[in-house]
């Protein structure tokens, strides 16, 4: 791991965790000081969070961590139902019922506890985008999930606890795929991207299915 690495690392997590708020301010001189390195490692490591949607640029006075709020997550995830809704469809046409069965094994994966939906959650989209084998559509999917990871920060889902109930969603999407149930996949998919009108309280996390 390179230093840069490891300095986008530490502020992607500091950022989910909500040690730095909307609205902090970073700099490459700070981060130089406080890595013992030279500002240019630092000054690349903060170009990734811009372009991962993390931070923004603030003429003269350095980088602000950017302020999330519901609507940007709803945005969001009207791109990301249409882009996966080909995630689902081709694991239905095309992927054994042994593949499909891998995903139950990202929904029941421990992850750091301080980061664990965000992280499973992303596994989940990803493993569902690999199975696919469509390279552009994979792309595409790591491009989304780089801004879901900035948007579903902790902060955002501490204020939303209804949501921790995406395990279950999780479940239900693989159910249905292994059914090869394509509607009952995207109501589902729908849901857990919180698109419905309005979806029951969580349930808890389906059983794996044998």
């Amino acid at each position: 791991m390179t230093i840069t690495q490891k300095i986008y690392g530490d502020l992607k997590s500091a950022i989910l965790s909500g040690k730095y708020a909307a609205g902090a301010l970073l700099t490459e001189n700070q981060l130089a000081r406080s890595y013992g390195v030279s500002k240019s490692p630092a000054r690349s490591a903060l170009h990734l969070l811009v372009r991962d949607c993390f931070i923004r640029p603030v003429e003269r006075r350095g980088y602000m961590v950017l302020n999330i709020n519901e609507h940007d997550v709803h945005l969001l995830n009207e791109v990301k139902y249409n882009t996966e809704s080909y995630s689902v469809r081709q694991i239905i046409a095309a992927c054994s019922e042994e593949e499909i069965r891998t995903l139950y094994d990202i929904i029941y994966l421990d992850a750091p506890t301080d980061k664990s939906f965000v992280y499973v959650n992303s596994q989940f989209h990803m493993h569902m985008a690999r199975l696919t084998q469509n390279p552009y559509h994979i792309a595409i999917m790591e491009q989304l999930t780089r801004h879901a990871e900035a948007l579903y920060g902790a902060q955002f889902w501490q204020s939303n606890p209804e949501q921790s109930g995406t395990q279950h969603y999780h479940a239900e999407i693989v159910d249905a795929m292994l059914r090869r149930d394509l509607n009952m996949a995207l109501i589902f998919l729908k849901k857990d991207l919180a698109l419905a009108p309005s979806f029951p309280a969580a349930k808890p996390a389906a059983q794996h299915r044998e």
